[in-house]
């Protein structure tokens, strides 16, 4: 069967829904967009077999495909059926390949969302926001003025001065936890409790300790950890291409990375990140997230050796003029091996200027290289990335998200990008009862691996047989 759509002839990054599809002319129709690059879901109502065939067809012409069980007769089902696929870039699809449900939309709630230099506002607000299945229910903070104004800037229906009123309320969904870091584990354990789907900025905890007693308290909750570079597009696209063998086997890496923070002046409202006790530090946050994007790409760090300093360890804090001690080091060279065999390097860097903000992650194969690259002062976990290689390679999925929150700072822009990513994984997964997003197991590991890193560089030691 042929199907002619006049000059539209490359659909690469389009997604497309068709009605009623698992066969005859919609069949088809899917099968013409498949082959011009589109991703393609489809309803169907009875056929389940027929309609996996279609979607293992698309699959086999190298594009995404899903089908929902959905009566296109109703209009009403229809759209239910539209809103993962039009603004959540597609499901991670079932093992099945078929899908039956009925979408609603996800209530949410943030804990520490207020307006005043806050991350939530910059990228939780922003990335929700921009998906019509997600809904800003619920803000929180600890102060009822702040609360009000939070919800008024955020466009949220309710708020709660009392966090833990916010998990009781039987109407939301999933329970955001962005506040400081010693402060996660009751308000998680409280969530995960109340039977909540729960996601948490990173480090999940202030310990290794902390972050495994909260991962074993998960059971059958969904968990997500903003751990967010990792779902980046482009990282995601990378980390394809080397499954698949396209630069061939992996012979070396290497990381440049630098954050903007941790130099030797600090505002008072930031001091909390030079303390050991925060568990907030420019290993656990910066050198974390640096990690975790290279173990998404190149598999786990099997093995590391490192070396830390502490460049600044007094520091200037600007509104008042005292001095601060810092007590985590503030730069890190490290050397580690991956479970995909190759080794890489990596340097991370403090107190970089906007101007000289880089990230670049390059990966040579034995038949090819690739590279991501990346330019936001805060890090790689913050704005957009870029995928090159020297092979041929379909261009990472559009991000589902993108602005700034109402309340934030410009240089905060981009921010929502793979915020927006963590929550359309959570989302499929609540939708689909899978477990896919990576979530408070996750949290440990990479805690468990800054350990590692910290223990390298105390012991000078290389610390083996991580998990």
């Amino acid at each position: 069967m042929g199907v002619r759509f006049g000059q539209v002839d490359d659909l690469r990054g389009k997604r497309a829904l068709v009605t009623g599809a698992s066969r005859g002319i919609g069949a088809g129709i899917a099968l013409a967009l498949a082959e011009r690059g589109a991703d393609v879901a489809i309803t169907f109502l009875r056929s389940t077999d027929k309609a996996v065939a279609v979607v293992r067809s698309i699959e086999q012409k190298g594009r995404r495909g899903l089908a929902i069980q959905a009566d296109s007769g109703d209009p009403a089902a229809v759209r239910r059926s539209a809103t993962p696929v039009s603004y959540q870039s597609l499901f991670n699809f079932h093992p099945s390949g078929a899908l039956s449900m009925s979408v609603k939309q996800l209530r949410v709630g943030i804990i520490g969302a207020d307006t005043k230099s806050s991350w939530a506002g910059a990228s939780h607000v922003p990335a929700i926001q921009s998906q019509p299945g997600l809904l800003l229910a619920a803000v929180a903070t600890r102060w009822e003025e702040s609360a009000k104004a939070a919800a008024e800037a955020f466009g949220a229906e309710r708020w709660y001065a009392d966090p833990y009123a916010l998990i009781r309320d039987e109407t939301i969904d999933v329970v955001t936890i962005a506040v400081k870091v010693p402060a996660h584990k009751e308000l998680v354990l409280a969530a995960l409790q109340a039977g909540k789907a729960v996601y948490s900025e990173s480090p999940l905890g202030a310990t290794v300790a902390e972050t495994e007693e909260m991962a074993a308290a998960v059971g059958s909750s969904h968990t997500a950890i903003g751990l967010q570079g990792r779902h980046s597009p482009a990282v995601r696209r990378a980390a394809e291409l080397v499954a698949a063998g396209k630069i061939g086997r992996l012979l070396s890496a290497r990381v440049n990375a630098t954050t903007f923070g941790y130099g030797p002046q600090s505002p008072s409202n930031y001091d909390y990140f030079n303390k050991a006790a925060s568990g907030a530090s420019f290993l656990t946050i910066t050198t974390g997230h640096v990690l975790d994007v290279i173990e998404a790409v190149l598999g786990n760090i099997v093995e590391v050796d490192a070396r830390t300093e502490l460049l600044w360890p007094e520091i200037e804090i600007v509104d008042t003029g005292a001095t601060s001690v810092r007590e985590i080091p503030d730069h890190v060279d490290l050397i580690a091996k991956t479970a995909s065999g190759a080794p890489v390097s990596v340097q991370v860097l403090a107190n970089v200027p906007a101007e000289d903000a880089n990230f670049t992650f390059e990966v040579r194969g034995s038949e090819g290289w690739l590279k991501i690259t990346g330019n936001h002062l805060a890090g790689v976990q913050v704005g957009d990335l870029t995928l090159s290689a020297s092979v041929v390679f379909d261009p990472p999925n559009a991000p589902v998200a993108s602005g700034v929150g109402p309340t934030a700072a410009d240089f905060w822009a981009g921010a929502a990008i793979n915020v927006g990513e963590v929550y359309a994984s959570l989302a499929r997964d609540i939708a689909a009862d899978t477990y896919d997003t990576p979530g408070f197991d996750h949290a440990a590991h990479n805690s468990r691996l800054v350990a590692a890193v910290e223990r390298a560089a105390q012991t000078g030691e290389r610390q083996r047989n991580l998990d």
